[in-house]
């Protein structure tokens, strides 16, 4: 069953849809799949989505209608059925592990509440206890085994990758964070009942604060986007995020991953074109784009999607060259997930035309308690809001010296790891300063731990990064450190993204000024 429980939308409550639901979940076997107001369209079609799609290996597909049963034709609700049955045939042969092989897609409406008279493709309310014959009758009514084979198993994978919103979370397991993490997960999960709402569109901008699951959304695209055949593009700006969605991408053969510099070095040298290479922030922002540009011209192994993650991080002049990495620029496929209060490299914020757009408002990430704090550094108008538990109040720590900075570290790393049994895999160290100006990067030894900069930390050791290079990543807990006065707004955003970076415990060091500043009290 996709979903798994019945869904239904507040404002339109769908009793004979609901009655079916049961029935199908209750009498089909196993090697049925039925799928409930799965959209396949990119565009805005009415006919693309149906009341329930039903798959089967031998037997084929079945689009059902379900319909009240007062007062209505059944011929015309059978010719709206035929509709959208033609629509999603023509949706599977779109798709480039669909184009090759033959669609036969059979239509069928159900009156779960109606007295009508059951028949081949008929359902009336008597038929419902032998709804598994139903099916199989209805399948059969429409099959013709000569002319259009069945889907077998790869075609019910296709089906599957077009219209399933399955996902798989692997919450950690330890005592206290176990708990809150699987809590966390499922409200992650909720989110991703967003992809249903914009699966009609084929350009999206989606925002959403700090813990809001964009990055969780845009891994979900892609992979299944990648299911479908599509040579799809995962392209962000950190390196230690590309690292991390490279892991989740793993086995889709589909899905690249990569920087948008790093895209454009590896182009730029793929088709011959010559850059001058330095660390100027001219390089960066003017001569690689350009070098990107010149290379999609002579690059024919380009992207049917592309989507952005950080997108708030992405220059103006950049969206071109990136856009002309689209094999059909008019058709690609393009979604952007940004937070616009996480503008840490760029004040400027310019997207590319799309179709659409959605804000994400709920913190699936933070429990509440960290919630309340990040939003106090959320400069907009829209609301956020946290369903979560409270979990425990951060910990506010003010140093006045370097030497202070240092104590409070290693004390709560000791706190920490020592006498809350926190497993020094799930804490990461951020800094407000990079490796050049962070005296907690050149100390590196806290309470017999070591820091380190390597994505999976070794036996001892525990992950320090800066803020900036931790966007778009997480820890269950988090300790932000040597934070120093910067301007007002600056501080609000790097504290703003620092915070949100933890899951489940956060523990803040900052220098009294900053604090003075922020307006943040030390704890008692």
């Amino acid at each position: 069953m996709f979903p798994e429980e019945y869904q239904e939308h507040p404002g339109s409550p769908n009793e004979p849809e609901k009655l079916l639901y049961a029935h199908f979940e209750k009498h089909l076997p196993e090697d049925y799949q039925v799928f409930h107001r799965r959209p396949w369209t990119l565009g805005g079609a009415a006919e693309g989505e149906a009341s329930f799609v039903l798959g089967h290996e031998r037997r084929g597909i079945l689009v059902v209608e379900v319909r009240s049963g007062v007062g209505r034709d059944p011929r015309e609700a059978l010719g709206e059925a035929e509709r959208r049955s033609r629509s999603l045939a023509r949706r599977l042969k779109e798709l480039p592990r669909g184009a090759h092989r033959t669609w036969a897609v059979g239509h069928a409406v159900a009156f779960p509440e109606g007295e009508i008279e059951t028949t081949e493709i008929l359902l009336g309310r008597k038929g419902l206890p032998h709804v598994r014959e139903w099916v199989e009758g209805a399948m059969g009514f429409w099959g013709d085994r000569e002319r259009d084979p069945v889907p077998g198993s790869e075609g019910i994978e296709i089906l599957t990758s077009l219209l399933a919103l399955s996902f798989e979370v692997r919450p950690l397991l330890g005592q206290r964070i176990g708990r809150h993490e699987q809590e966390l997960a499922r409200l992650t999960i909720d989110q991703y009942r967003v992809l249903d709402g914009l699966g009609r569109l084929r350009r999206a901008l989606i925002c959403g604060c700090a813990g809001s699951g964009k990055t969780m959304l845009a891994l979900e695209k892609v992979k299944r986007l990648s299911a479908q055949g599509y040579r799809t593009l995962y392209v962000c700006y950190n390196r230690q995020l590309r690292e991390s969605c490279a892991r989740h991408l793993e086995g889709f053969p589909n899905a690249l991953v990569d920087t948008f510099h790093g895209l454009c070095q590896k182009w730029a040298r793929k088709a011959g074109v010559p850059v001058q290479e330095d660390e100027s922030r001219d390089y960066w922002d003017r001569r690689l784009p350009e070098a990107l540009l010149a290379a999609a011209k002579r690059i024919d192994d380009r992207f049917d999607a592309i989507i952005v993650d950080e997108g708030q991080d992405f220059k103006a002049p950049w969206w071109r060259p990136l856009q002309a990495a689209f094999r059909d620029g008019r058709r690609g496929i393009l979604y952007v997930f940004y937070d616009d209060n996480q503008t840490l490299y760029t004040d400027e914020l310019k997207f590319p035309a799309v179709d659409g757009q959605y804000d994400l408002s709920e913190n699936c990430r933070n429990l509440r308690r960290i919630h309340d704090l990040v939003v106090r550094f959320f400069r907009a108008e829209r609301k956020t809001f946290s369903r979560a538990s409270p979990g425990e109040k951060p910990e506010i720590m003010v140093y006045r010296s370097e030497a202070e900075l240092l104590d409070l570290v290693g004390k709560t790393v000791a706190r920490l790891a020592g006498d809350q049994k926190i497993a020094a895999r799930n804490i990461a160290v951020l800094t407000g300063h990079g490796k050049e100006r962070s005296a907690v990067w050149r100390a590196r030894r806290f309470a017999g731990f070591t820091l380190t900069d390597k994505a999976e930390p070794g036996e001892g050791e525990i992950f320090w990064s800066s803020v900036h290079a931790f966007k778009g990543l997480e820890r269950a807990v988090v300790v932000l450190a040597e934070i120093e006065p910067l301007s007002h707004a600056e501080l609000g955003t790097l504290l703003y993204v620092g915070c949100s970076r933890a899951r489940v415990h956060l523990a803040v060091i900052l220098s009294e000024a900053a604090s003075r500043l922020a307006r943040l009290e030390e704890s008692r």
